[in-house]
């Protein structure tokens, strides 16, 4: 769907069960688009939430 959603990055998230998920960084045309994508790929999509401002206070390290 590059048409309607392109993926930024994804975080690796420890939650303080021990289990593991994601939080995943995107551009979409509107929500519907982000719930389609997740269903493709076999990932929840149940909280989308926008982001209001991006804050860097340095780049990302170089891998």
């Amino acid at each position: 769907m590059p048409d309607k959603v392109r993926w930024i990055r994804s975080y690796v998230i420890k939650a303080r069960d021990g289990l593991l998920g994601t939080a995943c960084i995107c551009e979409a045309v509107d929500e519907d688009a982000l719930r389609e994508h997740a269903r493709c790929v076999g990932m929840p999509g149940d909280d989308i939430l926008p982001i209001g401002a991006t804050v860097v206070v340095r780049p990302d390290p170089d891998e």
